[in-house]
Parts: C-alpha cells; structure tokens; sequence
C-alpha cells in the first residue's frame, strides 16, 4: 500500500512540474502588443500581405482604409503589376474593420510559429488611433485569420476597374 502511495505521488509530481515547465515555456511565445479598449474601438488601417513561398506563388499587400480606399500593391507574380487603389465605399471596408474588432485582433498574438517553411504566408498590420500591430504568421493562427484573408482577397484583388497609380520599385 504504502509503495503505492508513494508511487502515485512521485507520478503526481511528475506531471506537475511537466505542466508548470510548458506553461512557463508558452508564455514566453505569447508576446501581444498592449491596446486598450478604448484604442481597440479606434482600429483605422487594416494591412495584409501575401508573402511569397519558393515557387510562383503571388505576394501582393491589400490595405483598407475607413473611407472606402483601398490600395493593392504586388510583390512578385502578380496579374496586375504596380500600386492600383479603388473606392468601394466606406460601408464595404467598415465592414470588415467591425469584423476584426469583433473577433478582438487586438488580443491575438504578434507571432505564430510556420512550421511548413515553403507556404505563403499572411502577415496583419492594423493601427488602432496612433498604436501599431502586427501579426505574422497569421494563417497558423486562429481560423478567422484565414477567413479575412480570404474575405479581403474577394474585394482587393485588381481588376480593369482599378486605377493605376503607381509602379513599385524592386531593390537592386
């Protein structure tokens, strides 16, 4: 009897020293960027780009403003090659700016780990009055990430309606 006894609360330690090691270790990549309620109310530029993975995969940046503009930008193996911006009404992009309040961006992580290294990637930026976030990694984060992205993709990718406003310059 005693041996068990003894045998249980060794196993019990054990474990809670496993436990109280992996908490320790997940807070440390927990890192969030402080924004108060009343700055999470005052979200007003929501950025997200589409990084590039080894092949032909398409980086481009969408960024959505409150008035209704938003602006497309390629990286590499774009359709539509420069900067083109389009209003599409200040209700449409409130929209989405409601949606991420809604689903408390502010309270996501800054980074989630890519395990799979040759994915494209999504990274956020959002500003909230004068405090800047991002996000990197979003698509290995929570799955409402991934659904804005795609939701964005829907109203900022180009088309001939857009207007051209610029080239971008690649680095040398």
């Amino acid at each position: 009897m005693k041996k068990n006894i003894l045998a249980i609360g060794a196993l019990l330690v054990i474990v809670l020293t496993a436990c109280a090691q992996q908490k320790k270790n997940t807070s440390s990549t927990t890192t969030q960027t402080t924004i108060s309620n009343k700055q999470a109310k005052q979200l007003n530029y929501v950025g997200m780009e589409r990084t590039a993975c080894f092949g032909r995969c398409p980086a481009y940046l969408i960024e959505l403003y409150p008035d209704g503009l938003v602006r497309y930008t390629s990286r590499n193996f774009t359709e539509y090659e420069g900067v083109y911006e389009k209003n599409i009404g200040a209700q449409k992009t409130q929209e989405i700016i409601t949606d991420f309040k809604n689903y408390r961006v502010d309270t996501c992580r800054n980074n989630y780990e890519a395990y799979i290294q040759d994915l494209p990637g999504i990274i956020y930026t959002f500003k909230f009055g004068t405090t800047e976030k991002r996000i990197t990694h979003a698509d290995f984060g929570p799955g409402y990430l991934k659904t804005m992205a795609d939701k964005i993709d829907k109203i900022g990718l180009p088309d001939k309606s857009w207007k051209k406003t610029g080239e971008v310059k690649q680095p040398k």
